[in-house]
Formats: structure tokens, C-alpha cells, sequence
């Protein structure tokens, strides 16, 4: 099945957005738009927003801290492969055994939009990345053999980064232009966009894990996986350079696009051809398009009874995509050096541009050369690092946690540092209260809740709650009143939608929550790692570790 002339437009669009957003807002910034300052305040609105509230679009592959100290959670090992689950064994309901949710940003929060654009501007990283992630299981199992426990998993993954430099936030605030003495002037300016980026990627994941307790002290524990890949999107830039002169405009770029789809995409060198296919088969859509593999490793250390280090790498490992794929290479050399006639007098003269604006995209679009490839091509997981420490009170029955948690992606390191109170009244209730501390910006909280209920075991979590909420009028984005006034089938009349209530001063939101049927539940009041039902001798603090290895 072919697609439209406008479905291939759209596809396109969306597969070289880096390259035309920056020529679209060099047109803002040039005044050869009429409705300049709306497409423009409209356009920063969208990107403050677009890390927020569009969960298929962006992801970083987050993961939830608060999970990491629920200890009743039997899937908290997906954070380090060294924990144990304290049931004997686990068995997780499809899709709702686990399943985790994340949308946000690095950078700025819906709040930014009240602040200066000077201030917004020195509070950006050097790169924002915009992400969303979305993962849950289809089949999820664990059981304990002595000291050893095994898990097997099959998740379903989805991985979508955007990676945004802080030049082009520059670009859209201030433009090229400033007001001197109050006349609006062009500057000599140089702005990098190199560090752009995309990532997408959906793949199926089978995981077999196992970790074991080697004595008293240390717990080790790893997982291989085997990656199954049903899609992949990426784009990144060697080069990006926009120089805006007072007489003369030039682009320079060169970058790379990958693809590996479902969809077969045909693109003709002048790109004024460009063919998109569907599969005929929905099965088509969940056949693999790549292969490959990943490992995580962990470790736990308990140098006091009261205290326990762990550390853990996991998703260390790449897809091999073979399928259906498709590399661009891309150029773009182009230079204007009529500039000096659009300045904003003549604009607001009423001096028609149309003409010109279609000259200047047809000369745009000569200067791209592209050559294509239709050959394998290898893309890395993310990796990502926990280090951990708790400090026990009251035979467990309180903790405090830290967790450090580091991402890699795309040569940049994004860190979070998430402290925890963790309160354990019996092993059956597990409640974790946490603070993160940079990229919640102080000002975030999260909260978990583990409970067991006979066989069912439950837990739900997050790590940003957001408590400050403001109203965002759908008009701001664009968008007009939503209608539900109507509905028949549900009986009843919800009204009419004109805004939207967002989260203030947080830059994202995640969550997980999961469902699980246990057996032999480990009780172990003494805190020494063996259940009270396999203790074989009490009472002997001299020979304590003696008795932990008779009981095994």
C-alpha cells in the first residue's frame, strides 16, 4: 500500500525536522513571515511544551528511582540484577506486571514561560533533551534455587530522544537581530546546532537473569539479553553552522540519517521524489528489523549489618539493524546575500516577499547534495550506572537510601542524585518517600508503595510528583475546545475542554506500577539474608555466619 502525496510529505518532514525547523525559524527571524511574532512566541511555546506533555514522541530511557528501595517489589532487580526478590518465587500478570511510563526534559519547566527570556536562556543545559519512554512486560517470572535466584523477561521497549543545543533556544528568543539605539539591526552572529539529535527505537527485549548471595557480605548478579528490533530512527550532525552577517546568511551542514522501518521509503537524490510503503500484513509490523544484545551487571556489599553499597550498569549493548534500513548522508552549503533587504522598514512598508521566500526555499533546497545507502548499520542501547547506599534502623525497619543514577547518550552524561526514607513496618508493607536533587531541581518529591495481599503483590511508584499545577488555555497551544457534550456511550455529558492543567515547576513525570503473584515469602527478622522458616540454628551471634552457611 503506497501512501499519499501528503503522508510522504509528512514523513519526511518529520525525518529531516532538525534541518527544517532551523530553516523555518531563519525565515521568522528574517521577517519574510506576516504573522512573525505569533508563528514565533507560538513555536517557543510548543518546544517548552513538547517535553512535557507529548508522551510518544520523546524519551530518554529513565527508569524509577523509588523503585530501587521498595524491597517487596519483586522487579526491583531490573535496577540492579544483584537484588533478590524476597518471594521464593514471582509470577507477573502480562502488561500490568510491569509497566513504566516517562516523559520530560533536562532543561526547563512549563514555569520558565513566566521568567525573562535572558534567565530562561543561562538556565539551559548546553544540549536539552527531550524524552519519553514507555516499557512493560509480557511475560515476567523469578524463582529461588538456595542462595541463587533466576528471573525471565520479555519487555517491550520504546526509546525516543531529542537532543536540542542551547543556540537554537538562543535563535528563537533573541533571532539574529538587535535593537540598537531603537532600531532594529542585524548582527554578526555564529550559531552551532551540531549536538541536534535524534533517537528512536522500539524493540522487544528477552532477558534471563541471575544473581547469587556468595556469603554474609556480597551478592553478585547479571542479565543477558537478547534484543529483538522492530524499529529505528536516528539523525545526528558532524557539522551545523548558521551564520547570520549584517549583508550575507550562510548554512552549513553535513549530518547523517539512519532508518530501519516497517515502512519501505524510497527517496530520490533531488528529493523531490519520495516513495513511502506499507506493509501489507499487520504481522509485518512485528517482524524484526535488527538483532542484538545487551548485559547488565550489578553487585551489593554489606560492610555493617546497618549499611548496604550496591552498584549495577545495565543496557550495555547494541542492535545490528538489517532489515528495510536506509542511510542518507546530507549537505547543505548556502549562502544569501540579500539579506539587507528584508529589513523590518521594508516589511512593514507593506513590500510583498512571497516571491522572494519561494526563491530563497528553491535555492535552500538546491544546496542540499545527499547520497543514500541501503546497507546495515549498528545502534547503541543507552547505558546507564546506579550506585547505591542504605543505612538500616531498627532491624530494617527504616532506611534511609541514596541513589545515583547516570545516563549516556550521545556523548553527554545526565545525572540524577535521588535520597530516600524508607519505612518497612512489616515485610508485606513497604512505603519509600524520596527527594531528587538535580534534575527534579530540589523541588520534586516521589512516593512508592509496595503491599502483599495473600498471593498479590502490588506496588506503585514514581518519582516526580508534581505539586504545583497551572491552567493552560488550549488556545495558547493552537488548539480548539474540545466537545463532550455528547457521549452516548458512556451516558453521560463531560462538557466542553478549553485548557489544560500542566505541571508548573516540573520538568518531567514518570511512573511504574506492577502486579505479581508470589509464593514463599521471605520473612527474616534478624535481617542475616536467611528466612526465619530455614533457620536452622538461633541464637548464636559468635558463630552467626557458621549458622547462615548450615542453613543453606
Amino acid at each position: 500500500m503506497e501512501l499519499n502525496n501528503a503522508d510522504n510529505l509528512m514523513f519526511f518532514c518529520s525525518t529531516i525536522f532538525p534541518v527544517g525547523f532551523v530553516i523555518v525559524e531563519l525565515l521568522i527571524l528574517l521577517g519574510l513571515y506576516n504573522n512573525m511574532s505569533f508563528v514565533k512566541n507560538n513555536i517557543i511555546k510548543f518546544i517548552f511544551l513538547l517535553g512535557l506533555i507529548v508522551p510518544t514522541v520523546f524519551l530518554q530511557a529513565q527508569q524509577i528511582n523509588n523503585l530501587y528501595f521498595i524491597e517487596n517489589a519483586p522487579v526491583r532487580h531490573y535496577l540492579n540484577p544483584a537484588l533478590q526478590p524476597l518471594s521464593g518465587f514471582y509470577l507477573g500478570f502480562p502488561v500490568l506486571g510491569y509497566t513504566q511510563f516517562g516523559v520530560g526534559n533536562n532543561s526547563f519547566t512549563v514555569s520558565a514561560l513566566a521568567t525573562p527570556k535572558l534567565d530562561v536562556l543561562n538556565s539551559l543545559k548546553p544540549t536539552t533533551l527531550l524524552n519519553t519512554d514507555l516499557q512493560f512486560n509480557i511475560l515476567d517470572f523469578g524463582f529461588r534455587n538456595k542462595n541463587a535466584y533466576w528471573n525471565v523477561g520479555i519487555t517491550e521497549k520504546i526509546n525516543i530522544q531529542v537532543g536540542l543545543p542551547e543556540h537554537l533556544f538562543e535563535l528563537m528568543m533573541f533571532g539574529a537581530a538587535r535593537e540598537v539605539n531603537g532600531v532594529t539591526q542585524l548582527e554578526n552572529n555564529i550559531f552551532d546546532f551540531k549536538t541536534m539529535s535524534l533517537g528512536a527505537q522500539a524493540y522487544t527485549e528477552a532477558a534471563l537473569g541471575y544473581s547469587r548471595l556468595l556469603n554474609d557480605k556480597w551478592s553478585i548478579g547479571t542479565k543477558l539479553k537478547f534484543l529483538y528490533g522492530l524499529a529505528n530512527l536516528s539523525a545526528s550532525f558532524e557539522n551545523f553552522e548558521l551564520i547570520t552577517g549584517i549583508d550575507e546568511l550562510k548554512i552549513n551542514a553535513n549530518g547523517t540519517l539512519n532508518g530501519s522501518t516497517p515502512l519501505k521509503v524510497e527517496i530520490t537524490n533531488a528529493l523531490d521524489n519520495i516513495k513511502v510503503t506499507k506493509p501489507n500484513d499487520v504481522a509485518d509490523y512485528f517482524k524484526p528489523y535488527g538483532m542484538g544484545g545487551a548485559i547488565d551487571f550489578g553487585i551489593t556489599f554489606k560492610p555493617y549489618s546497618f549499611l548496604t553499597l550496591g552498584a549495577a550498569v545495565n543496557d550495555l549493548g547494541f542492535i545490528r539493524w538489517n532489515k528495510n534500513t536506509n542511510k542518507m548522508n546530507f549537505r547543505m552549503d548556502y549562502s544569501f546575500d540579500g539579506v539587507y533587504t528584508f529589513t523590518y522598514d521594508y516589511k512593514l512598508n507593506g513590500i510583498k516577499t512571497e516571491v522572494k521566500v519561494d526563491s530563497i526555499m528553491n535555492n535552500i533546497k538546491k544546496s542540499i547534495t545527499t547520497s543514500f545507502k541501503v546497507n546495515t548499520y549498528t545502534t547503541n542501547t543507552i547505558p546507564k550506572t546506579n550506585v547505591s547506599a542504605e543505612i538500616e534502623i531498627l532491624k530494617n525497619t527504616i532506611s534511609l537510601g541514596l541513589l545515583s543514577s547516570t545516563m549516556f547518550y550521545n556523548n553527554n552524561v545526565y545525572q540524577d542524585i535521588t535520597t530516600s526514607l524508607n519505612l518497612r513496618p512489616a515485610n508485606w508493607f513497604n512505603i519509600a518517600l524520596s527527594y531528587s536533587l538535580l534534575n527534579g531541581r530540589g523541588r520534586n518529591i516521589g512516593a512508592g508503595l509496595g503491599f502483599r495481599i495473600g498471593l498479590i503483590s502490588t506496588f506503585i511508584t514514581t518519582d516526580y510528583i508534581p505539586l504545583n499545577l497551572t491552567r493552560i488555555p488550549l488556545s495558547a497551544l493552537n488548539v480548539n475546545p474540545i466537545d463532550l457534550t455528547n457521549l452516548p456511550l458512556i451516558g453521560k455529558s463531560i462538557g466542553v475542554i478549553d485548557n489544560v492543567k500542566l505541571p508548573y515547576k516540573t520538568d518531567r513525570l514518570n511512573f511504574a506500577i506492577g502486579f505479581n503473584i508470589v509464593f514463599g515469602n521471605k520473612l527474616d527478622k534478624d535481617n542475616d539474608g536467611i528466612s526465619n522458616r530455614r533457620i536452622k540454628c538461633k541464637n548464636t551471634p559468635k558463630n552467626a555466619n557458621r549458622c547462615r552457611w548450615l542453613s543453606n
